[in-house]
């Protein structure tokens, strides 16, 4: 659960890295506006529960690697749900490469994640 602030954080990169958790990823994320759809890459995930709750998530489109972008996630953020579907399905079925430490991660964010939804 979130602890109450005094301070709103607007980005993360505000916060010390020690409030923050991250996991690296290989999971495939569709996304969808209105008439076009795309599939990306996730290669990491960094979130907080300490302050205003955000996700941040890195990816690249599917075929160009070299080309990586953020996207911060907050509460309202419309691709916040269509994220929560694709880990979804990468919890059910994640990569082989994962440890046990990165699957504990993913599950406490999913945990979070299935409570607002």
């Amino acid at each position: 659960m979130p602890k109450e602030s005094q301070t709103l954080i607007t980005h993360l990169d505000d916060l010390p890295e020690e409030e923050c958790k991250h996991i690296p990823l290989n999971c495939i994320w569709p996304i969808t506006f209105q008439d076009t759809s795309q599939t990306v890459i996730i290669t990491c995930l960094k979130w907080t529960f300490n302050f205003e709750f955000c996700v941040r998530v890195t990816a690249y489109q599917l075929g160009a690697p070299n080309i990586s972008k953020q996207i911060d996630l907050d509460d309202h953020h419309p691709l916040l749900r269509s994220l929560t579907d694709a880990l979804h399905l990468y919890q059910a079925f994640p990569e082989p490469h994962l440890n046990l430490h990165q699957l504990e991660k993913l599950e406490e964010l999913m945990e979070y994640l299935h409570f607002k939804f």
